[in-house]
């Protein structure tokens, strides 16, 4: 992960920000080189589908361009484009899962988050490297639940920072950790360690 002094970081996060707004290029393409392995990381958090977050990224991104003179000031362009891409990821995944009920009606299962018995298969005979068994208790947390622990765990961000990026209250972020920290200690109890241990060894 990037080490960046805070004050840093805010003036140039400004800088960047007010340029941007006003349609200039070099800008626009800074905030993207620096930003783009921390949004696409995030998007794994949400799911494994690789082609399909790289496509989430480019949208975001298309967008930001092209509203750019409607953006609100004095945002923190890491926390703001996290937030977009984890309400761009869901609404696709959703329009996804609702055109594909039209088409099959209840064949799918109703966790958009499950995987096919295809790479659950995989996925049970890759289990012996402890990254994937992070990886596979992650991916059985509901939607909310995962991107809360992403961002306390992995980006390291404060409570009161992951309430501003969820839309959330602070509690509600509290909450949310501690039910997706019981969720995964209920499943695998040796997980809990190997989350720390990513972290903080």
């Amino acid at each position: 992960m990037r080490q960046q002094n805070p004050n840093n970081e805010s003036h140039l996060d400004a800088y960047l920000w007010q340029q941007l707004k006003n349609g200039d290029g070099k800008a626009f393409e800074r905030i993207y080189i620096i930003y783009v392995d921390d949004l696409y990381r995030f998007g794994k958090s949400i799911t494994d589908r690789h082609a399909f977050i790289k496509d989430c990224i480019q949208d975001v991104f298309i967008d930001l361009w092209h509203y750019r003179a409607k953006l609100t000031d004095n945002v923190h362009i890491k926390f703001y484009l996290f937030r977009v891409l984890s309400n761009r990821i869901q609404r696709q995944i959703g329009n996804e899962r609702k055109s594909k009920n039209q088409e099959y009606g209840e064949f799918f299962d109703k966790n958009i988050f499950q995987p096919s018995s295809e790479d659950d298969w995989i996925c049970n005979h890759e289990l012996s490297v402890s990254n994937n068994k992070l990886e596979k208790a992650l991916s059985m947390l509901p939607v909310r639940q995962r991107e809360v622990i992403h961002y306390v765990f992995f980006e390291k961000l404060t409570y009161e920072q992951v309430a501003v990026i969820m839309e959330i209250t602070i509690r509600s972020a509290y909450t949310l950790t501690w039910k997706a920290l019981q969720t995964m200690k209920k499943s695998f109890l040796y997980i809990i360690l190997l989350l720390y241990n990513s972290i903080f060894f």
